[in-house]
């Protein structure tokens, strides 16, 4: 082999080797950015689980027990006022 055409590999191979460097830096930061959106879609996930779970408990609920857990004395005598209102056909 010639000494230019070893000059010429020389150059080659820097050039590749300064792409593959550059290919490293970037898959670090996509790598990173990956483990972040994994982790939070776990977190997600969990989340969703913990909603589904709370609307499958407060479904299964009657009023009265629903009423107990979510509403308070305000909430209920407003309502309850609200209701009879309703029934008698005041307001309408």
């Amino acid at each position: 082999m010639t000494e230019k055409y070893i000059q010429e590999l020389e150059a080659r191979n820097s050039f590749l080797e300064r792409c593959v460097n550059a290919l490293k830096l970037n898959n670090k930061a996509l790598t990173q950015e990956r483990n972040e959106l994994i982790e939070q879609n776990r977190f997600l996930d969990a989340k969703c689980k913990a909603y589904h779970q709370e609307v499958l408990e407060i479904t299964s609920m009657s009023m009265f027990e629903f009423a107990e857990l979510y509403c308070n004395d305000k909430q209920l005598e407003a309502d309850g006022k609200s209701f009879a209102k309703a029934l008698l056909g005041v307001g309408q």
